[in-house]
């Protein structure tokens, strides 16, 4: 049997002198950007429409993301969350949810295996965003709600 390490665990309990652990990789505070927008029944949004939710702070760790929607009452529709360019990395739209249907009734959608974004450090200050992937045709006031959990400390 072979023993490995995770770079966590060699820093801490096998390298000597002892290194230190990066900024939110052990402990830390858990943070939530929460980012509310409601649909009003005369804006379509269209397809490479952008919902801007919030800034993530410089040297945060995404932990996982949320994304609810209440039935748009729209008969096509779909989006995904993600961030927008920072300088240091690129514009990366389903980086926290990956495409997400938004004619079903209620929608509760978690980052799948597809999603990059999760557990990702962003050393600068970085934009989240809903970016609208297919028309969301015949729209009624309703709520999108998106919700990143990241440590940041």
């Amino acid at each position: 049997m072979t023993v490995r390490y995770t770079t966590n665990y060699q820093k801490g309990y096998v390298n000597k002198p002892r290194d230190l652990f990066g900024k939110g990789e052990v402990g830390g505070t858990k943070r939530v950007l929460i980012g509310e927008y409601t649909q009003d029944t005369a804006d379509e949004l269209t397809n490479g429409d952008l919902i801007y939710v919030g800034k993530l702070p410089a040297g945060s760790r995404v932990l996982g993301a949320r994304l609810f929607s209440a039935d748009l009452g729209a008969s096509t529709g779909s989006c995904t969350v993600g961030y927008l360019a920072n300088g240091v990395d690129l514009v990366d739209h389903a980086a926290f949810i990956p495409t997400t249907d938004l004619v079903s009734a209620v929608v509760m959608k978690e980052p799948d295996n597809t999603c990059d974004g999760i557990f990702k450090l962003f050393t600068v200050e970085t934009t989240v965003v809903i970016a609208i992937t297919a028309t969301v045709g015949t729209p009624i006031a309703a709520k999108m709600t998106v919700m990143i959990e990241y440590v940041n400390d």
